[in-house]
This record gives C-alpha cells, structure tokens and sequence, in this order.
C-alpha cells in the first residue's frame, strides 16, 4: 500500500501542485473528512466482531533510545554501512512520550538507555498498548532483516537492534502496537499477501493492529498528533479508526504553520494509517460488522470518479495533483 485513500479528494483542486508552503486551499476536500478508514491484510479480519477494550489499558513507551555516551554496537555499525541508514538523535520523541503521559496517566515510559529490548520483554506483558518512538529501517527483500532501533543492553548480546527475525520471536498480544517511526508500513510486496513488513511481524507476535507510516514522518508533527490520538481512543473512548482520523482532522482544522510550513498538507498526516483491527466505535455505521469494509467501497468509487475527472482535464492539457 503505498496512496492512502483519506488524502484523496472528493473534488479537483485549484492548482496543479501543492508543496506544504503553499495555502492549503484544498485542505476541506480530502476524503478524511467524511470517512475513518483504516486497513486490513484480509477481509476474515473485517468479519470478526471487535473485543471490548480494558477500561484502563496499560500502555507503554519506549522512546529516544540514544544516548551520547553509547558507542555503536557492530549490527548497528553493518547497517550503516550496508544501507547507508543514520540513526539520529530524535528531538521530540521524549516529548512525545511526555505529552502521552500527560494525557493518560496509566502510561509507563522508558527513554533513551531504558528503552532496551529487555525492558520491552520485561513490561510488554502487562501492557495492553505499545508505543514505539524510535528509528525503523526496512529491507524490501527480506522482512526478517527490517526493525527497530532501541538502546544496548547490560548484556552483551543485546545490540539494541530488534531485527525482524526477533519480533516474529516475541508474545506481544496487544490491542495496539503504534510504530511512530518512519517508513514502518514498507516492505516487500507479493502478490496475494499484500506487503510483508514489520506490521505482519508484529500480526505474528500476536497484535490485533499496528498504527504504521508510510513514509518519512516529521519528528515534531509525530509528537503533537501521537498524544491527541491516544486522548481520543483512551479518554474518549474512540475506535482506534475514529481516534486517528479525529486526530488527523484536527490539524488539518486549524492554521497550524510555522516558518511558512502549512501542515495541513498530506505530507505531514497521511503517512499515520491503522492495519488491522479497527476496534470498538459508538460513532456511525462503520462501527458496525461490514460497516468498513462498505466505508472502503465507497471511498474507492470517489476515488476512481475523481481520477476519471483528472483524466479528462489531463486529455485539455491539465492535470490536477497533489504533490
């Protein structure tokens, strides 16, 4: 999956393109407002009634795993130097781990040399939500070799690497697992089984859903749209659907630019999609078993009615986009 439906417009735009230093005139027209949809590696999952969610579920954080001190274990060292990826010190993560806490307090957070994979192993049980803020890197090829940074371990076997082949290895039957990291959605596509990634691993460990990127995601946008969505699926007692499209129509409400940056483009929001089960919602039929699967339908056929509309202005010599 790599175009999420909720970006696309139910009507052509103004201009041809958009960059997010442009107005974003087009900001009330994108299919987010009408529709939460969130996505399913099979339709049996659609047809499977939703557990009720713990009245007060445990949720835990493992954020910025990177300290000055920390020399590079010898895996981290081989990626970098096969693949070229640079693990950054990620300035908003504590933030965005903070302002989660602030706003649902039965949260547990771990930072920066405590976000090891021991402490994931030791806490993961009792948590029914787990949040990552960290770096992810994805192999195309083999799904085993993409993970997740966290810190090094006491133990010298713990690198601080959780490669793929690990997480398969892991028990995490969570409600959520949230990869607030960039690129958590890619993976090798096959036909028939859709894109093998970390989110299947995770499907294999046990989660009912993970809430995945799509691409590169801004540090600080993660940190202001992780905290609202958590107030509106723990507090507020939303869908996990409901929870992020809310989340996602709130900054695409408001004026929320900065140095001449309008964040309302897709760029920005469009990445965070929910795979797998939707969960429990008071809102609307697509709370309602089959409810999504007919959301979906729908924003499909809007979907190809506008293609078709860019088509014929393309054959005039225009083409309507978003870029």
């Amino acid at each position: 999956m790599g175009l999420p439906f909720e970006m696309l417009l139910d009507q052509a735009p103004n201009a041809a393109e958009y960059t997010p230093k442009d107005a974003p005139d087009y900001a009330g027209h994108f299919l987010l407002h009408r529709y939460a949809i969130s996505y399913s590696p099979s339709t049996w999952l659609l047809t499977q009634p939703a557990e009720a969610r713990s009245s007060n579920p445990r949720l835990l954080v493992l954020a910025n795993p990177f300290r000055s001190d920390a020399a590079p274990g010898q895996l981290y060292t081989m990626l970098t130097m096969r693949a070229g990826w640079r693990f950054n010190f990620l300035w908003f993560a504590e933030a965005e781990a903070d302002r989660i806490k602030k706003n649902y307090t039965n949260t547990q957070i771990y930072k920066q040399h405590e976000a090891n994979e021991a402490r994931l192993k030791q806490e993961s049980a009792a948590c029914q939500i787990l949040h990552f803020a960290t770096h992810a890197f994805v192999d195309t090829v083999f799904d085993a070799f993409s993970g997740l940074v966290l810190a090094a371990g006491e133990d010298s076997t713990d690198d601080g690497m959780l490669m793929g082949y690990e997480i398969a290895d892991l028990n995490l039957p969570c409600d959520l697992i949230t990869l607030s990291a960039c690129e958590t959605g890619r993976g090798k596509l096959v036909a028939g089984e859709g894109v093998l990634g970390l989110p299947r691993l995770f499907f294999s460990a046990g989660a009912k859903s993970v809430l995945m990127t799509l691409w590169k995601v801004d540090d600080k946008f993660a940190a202001e749209l992780m905290p609202r969505f958590y107030d509106g699926l723990l507090n507020k007692k939303r869908s996990k659907t409901d929870a992020l499209a809310e989340a996602k129509r709130v900054r695409l409400g408001g004026k929320f630019t900065e140095h001449g940056i309008y964040y309302q483009h897709p760029f920005y929001w469009a990445s965070f999609v929910l795979y797998g089960e939707p969960g429990v919602s008071r809102r609307g039929f697509l709370s309602r078993p089959g409810g999504l699967v007919i959301g979906i339908i729908v924003a499909l056929i809007l979907a190809l009615t506008v293609a078709s509309r860019w088509r014929n202005k393309e054959k005039g010599g225009k083409r309507s986009k978003i870029n």
